[in-house]
């Protein structure tokens, strides 16, 4: 099996180059990643990630995360059944989606016909997340996206739909 030796040589690689990110946001030793690599408990069951590109091609993976880095120039999408992938950092967006019930200080059940919400999330160069804003449609996400990637900083912006 040449092809299974290939891809986790490659899923390794990919592990050892985005340890210290990979380390933050498990809260594993980078030690520990590049010898054990990643195991379920690293991946949220209902993570979706979505990539588009500027050709409007774009790619979704099911029990996944992602890490974008413009020191690398890459997106790392790490998913729990299909290996982990990089992408140019330049001309793709991400679209990360969570399907769990969060709470903002406002009732948190899921209501029938309540409106969607998205949150604008912020990724720094040392790999540090935050939400920005939660906002009440995806182009006013969008918009507020790239308003604040017009800025010039060198943090990455990305949109998620909200449940």
């Amino acid at each position: 099996m040449a092809t299974d030796s290939l891809i986790r040589t490659r899923e390794a690689e990919i592990i050892r180059i985005f340890a210290p990110e990979l380390a933050r946001l498990t809260g594993r030793p980078e030690d520990d990643l590049v010898k054990n690599g990643l195991s379920l408990r690293d991946f949220q069951s209902n993570g979706e990630v979505e990539l588009q590109f500027a050709d409007q091609s774009h790619a979704k993976f099911n029990f996944a995360f992602f890490i974008a880095s413009r020191e690398k120039n890459a997106v790392a999408v790490f998913t729990e059944h299909c290996g982990y992938h990089v992408f140019p950092y330049v001309d793709t967006t991400v679209v990360s989606t969570y399907r769990e019930t969060f709470s903002f200080g406002e009732d948190s059940e899921e209501t029938p016909g309540r409106p969607q919400k998205w949150a604008v999330m912020r990724q720094d160069d040392n790999g540090f997340r935050d939400r920005v804003r939660i906002v009440g449609s995806e182009p006013e996400a969008k918009a507020l996206r790239a308003e604040l990637e017009s800025h010039g900083h060198k943090q990455m912006y990305w949109i998620e739909r909200l449940a």
